[in-house]
């Protein structure tokens, strides 16, 4: 990243690795919408849907 070309390279190895943690998926946030779409269209929801 071309912002964070100032900092030493630990520190720039260590950011990169905190942003691409904040960049990933979040499963606990994907799984409780798809549980929340299953409830709001009165579908029967299990653990194969959240997978």
């Amino acid at each position: 990243m071309d912002e964070l070309r100032w900092l030493p390279e630990v520190e720039r190895q260590e950011m990169n690795a905190l942003l691409s943690v904040q960049a990933a998926t979040d499963r606990l946030a994907e799984r409780a919408a798809i549980i929340a779409y299953c409830q709001r269209e009165g579908l029967h929801c299990n653990i194969r849907h959240t997978r």
